[in-house]
């Protein structure tokens, strides 16, 4: 029997991009897929666009929700092809269906705590969900997709090709290659981004199959996290209770760790079948002098007069999360001395240490998401060398730290 594979696109005002997003994913030459199209709260026409898709192929799912960031996009996404979304009520439309629910943000994994997650945990967001069938179609694993990047027309069919050859795999590891922000792609069947015409031959390179322990290991040799990355297991994402991390910049990171750990075997292949825009608002380029913050970290962007260290806070403070939960799931869930060893270096990579939340806290003595606490738990857990003298400094003696930064500003003004 087929496997089917469940597409997750998050969506947030992307309408310049997302007829070819969308096109890349119709015309896989994997047809047995679901499309997940989450519209997280877009004030452009995107939702237009997603209903044009949406009548045109059986194969779309549109959910509809207010904007909660990228990680709650997917994580609805997911509790979608878990069947964990909770449904009210449901109206046969002329050819579809539409139905009313809720989704409820539990934390990253089965024991996350409330102190180190970025939202209230257990709170329901009403959602809408239009779907061609009336039960879910049951998927074996998950891909995501950014909206403003694109499939190769043989990403998914490679992948699968992979999982099921080989057994025991849990996740399959694909590489990707980067487009501009302008960069303009045909989007007919027969010339929808076929890697081969943007990469180099790769049929002589070999895939590596790879333990959690060496799937681990390979992580921390990389800046990459995972998200749109590759394939994993719903049973995976399932078992573990393991989703993303809301609320959080570079959210990938921690999820990397968590479905790593948790995986009976990775498998990495040198195909490059994604591509990656690189374009100037997106979240990674986010500049809080050009860009507007989002409305769910109102919190952190109100409580600082500057907004350039509002946007330090909110990075540094999503690092520290991270590794607090990280610390948390290695403590909490079963794994063998080897796999927590890994884990424990884990942690480390997920510290910073030059802790750029605690500059902002000692310069304008703010502390919205009580980051200090967040590190405090987290000294006795890193290398004592770790952090930086600075960063002590501005832990200790914030007060001194306030001084010498406005020293430091006189000088540089002169």
């Amino acid at each position: 029997m087929t496997k089917r594979v469940g597409i997750i696109i998050p969506i947030y005002n992307v309408s310049q991009f997302l007829d070819s997003c969308l096109e890349s994913v119709l015309n896989q030459t994997y047809a047995d897929i679901s499309i997940i199209c989450v519209n997280d709260g877009s004030t452009d026409n995107s939702f237009d666009i997603l209903m044009k898709y949406f009548h045109k192929d059986k194969r779309i799912v549109v959910i509809d929700k207010i904007n909660g960031g990228l990680s709650s996009a997917r994580n609805v996404g997911i509790d979608y092809l878990t069947n964990s979304l909770d449904i009210i009520k449901f109206e046969d439309k002329d050819g579809y269906y539409i139905f009313q629910g809720e989704y409820t943000y539990r934390g990253c994994f089965k024991h996350s705590k409330q102190e180190y997650e970025g939202v209230l945990l257990n709170l329901p967001i009403a959602l809408e969900i239009l779907s061609h069938t009336k039960d879910i179609m049951q998927c074996d694993y998950i891909h995501f997709l950014d909206s403003d990047d694109l499939l190769c027309f043989n990403c998914i069919d490679t992948c699968m090709q992979f999982a099921t050859k080989h057994q025991q795999i849990d996740i399959v590891l694909h590489k990707f290659f980067n487009i501009q922000e302008n960069d303009v792609f045909p989007l007919d069947a027969h010339s929808v981004i076929k890697c081969e015409e943007y990469t180099s031959n790769t049929h002589d390179l070999q895939y590596e199959r790879l333990s959690n322990i060496q799937a681990l290991d390979k992580k921390l040799q990389t800046t990459d996290g995972f998200s749109w990355h590759g394939l994993v297991t719903i049973e995976l994402l399932r078992k573990y209770n393991i989703r993303f991390m809301n609320a959080m910049f570079a959210e990938d990171q921690l999820f990397a760790f968590m479905i790593f750990s948790c995986a009976r075997e990775t498998i990495s292949i040198p195909h490059k079948l994604y591509a990656y825009r690189i374009r100037s608002n997106s979240i990674m380029t986010f500049n809080p002098n050009l860009h507007k913050f989002p409305p769910f970290k109102s919190d952190i962007f109100n409580a600082f007069n500057n907004k350039e260290l509002a946007s330090m806070y909110d990075k540094s403070y999503s690092w520290l999360s991270m590794a607090n939960a990280l610390y948390d799931f290695t403590t909490t869930c079963t794994f063998d001395d080897n796999t927590k060893q890994s884990l424990q270096k884990g942690i480390i990579y997920l510290t910073p240490r030059s802790v750029k939340a605690l500059y902002a806290i000692a310069i304008e003595s703010k502390d919205p998401k009580n980051a200090k606490n967040l590190f405090t738990s987290l000294i006795q857990n890193v290398p004592k060398n770790h952090f930086k003298f600075r960063t002590k400094i501005a832990f200790s003696y914030p007060i001194l730290y306030k001084m010498f930064y406005y020293v430091k500003k006189v000088l540089k003004s002169k």
